[in-house]
Formats: structure tokens, sequence, C-alpha cells
């Protein structure tokens, strides 16, 4: 199965409906490959995944699959075309940390894929990590430069 794009072939339409909020449903790897046919060409969201490639200068090329993982399992991100997204992803630095992705959920031949429309799909995760000790609290990444109150 593959993607397909909608190209009008009339001059004007008539909008019954617009400005509808798309609820984006939010899955583990596991999830998403167990019943990828349910989402195939849907809008998801897979949170705390971290690019494998990414060293702070290799930039994304176009229609590359890249590996994204979130420390156990791992998935296919693929690019489109160059200029493609508002920002582009292709040629973009492949960012580093841990990040939610939104992206449309593809299979082509046998690899189950995500991609992206846009770097606006990328959300770098931050937060503070609950622990159940106090000298265990991880805090990334860091937001200060000199001073953390």
């Amino acid at each position: 199965t593959g993607m397909f794009q909608l190209v009008p072939t009339v001059s004007t339409v008539t909008v019954v409906s617009s400005g509808n909020s798309v609820t984006v449903p939010t899955l583990t790897i596991p999830d998403y490959t167990a019943n990828w046919a349910q989402y195939e060409s849907m809008l998801i969201k897979i949170a705390n995944l971290t690019f494998t490639a990414a060293d702070g200068s290799a930039t994304f090329a176009a229609g590359t699959q890249y590996t994204v993982t979130d420390g156990t399992n791992n998935l296919a991100f693929f690019t489109f075309k160059a200029a493609e997204g508002n920002p582009a992803i292709v040629g973009t630095v492949i960012p580093g940390g841990i990040y939610t992705i939104t992206g449309l959920a593809l299979k082509y031949n046998a690899t189950i894929e995500i991609t992206s429309r846009s770097t606006n799909d990328f959300e770098l995760v931050t937060g503070v990590e609950k622990t159940s000790s106090r000298d265990q609290i991880k805090l990334y990444p860091v937001p200060a430069t000199q001073y953390l109150m």
C-alpha cells in the first residue's frame, strides 16, 4: 500500500465543514506496529523517541529512512522530497534529544513507518522525571546556564 494525493478535478467546491479539530492518538511503538493497519494514513503521535543518526551535524536527506527508538523498540522514520513541509524537514539537522513525533502512519513494502509533515511535528520532551527519592531527580534538558533554583 502507498500514499495517495487527492487532486481536485473541478475549479470550485462547496465547503460543508471546516475548522474541525482532529484528535491525534498517542501510541507506543509496540502498539503502532501491532495494529498498523488500523492507523495507516492517519495522523499519529509517538512519545519519547530519539533519532539514532543524530550526532549534532548530520542532516535529513530526501526520500530516506531513519531509525527512531524508544530505547527498546525501533521504528522507521521516512523523509519525503526536499522543500516539502513548512518548515521543511530535508536539509535540517537531525535533532538530538527525546521527542514526541507526530506524523502520518505508513507501510512501505514490509516496513512500518512514520513520516512527519514538517519540523513542527518534532516536540522536544522536557520536564522533571518523578522518582521515589529526592537524590534521584533528573531534569532535562537543563534550562539554565549558571544557576538552577
